[in-house]
């Protein structure tokens, strides 16, 4: 069995988010979205894309624990590892 990629593990609510920040910033359809759905582990990311992802997400990084930034808990289904 394939792992999913990182589109396919990202929550709802933050599918949702950089769907409607990619109305606005080509960015997100051109590097950010192609860039979750090619890799399989948050941990693969470099803090650049997490900072992308945290900003057109609209989330702040005080309201990030440490797991978060590690291992993407906030942003990622359980059921999907």
């Amino acid at each position: 069995m394939n792992r999913p990629n990182l589109w396919q593990q990202f929550k709802p609510e933050f599918k949702e988010r950089l769907l409607k920040s990619g109305e606005k910033y080509d960015t997100v359809n051109t590097h950010l979205i192609p860039l979750l759905k090619r890799t399989g582990w948050w941990t693969d990311l470099r803090v650049s894309d997490v900072n992308s992802i945290l900003t057109f997400c609209d989330v702040s990084s005080s309201h990030m624990g440490a797991f978060d930034f590690k291992y993407g808990d906030k942003f990622l289904n359980d059921d999907k590892l």
